[in-house]
């Protein structure tokens, strides 16, 4: 159970990685989405969930530096 958890988290951060790329070259939501699935195989769902995550991090972290 520790590896399945553990690969798990890899897979996550490897997301939230690819996201922020994704936000370095000032791709949209969709194009990012786009890109990871033709390039990572990973599902659009995937990527519009790790979207909407950091947007509100990023919204708690802007308001918080006001």
């Amino acid at each position: 159970m520790g590896d399945h958890n553990s690969s798990q988290a890899s897979y996550i951060h490897l997301v939230h990685h690819l996201i922020e790329e994704c936000i370095v070259f000032n791709m949209g939501k969709e194009e990012c989405m786009d890109a990871l699935f033709k390039h990572a195989n990973i599902k659009p769902i995937i990527t519009s969930t790790g979207t909407h995550i950091i947007d509100r991090y990023m919204v708690v972290w802007y308001n918080s530096n006001l």
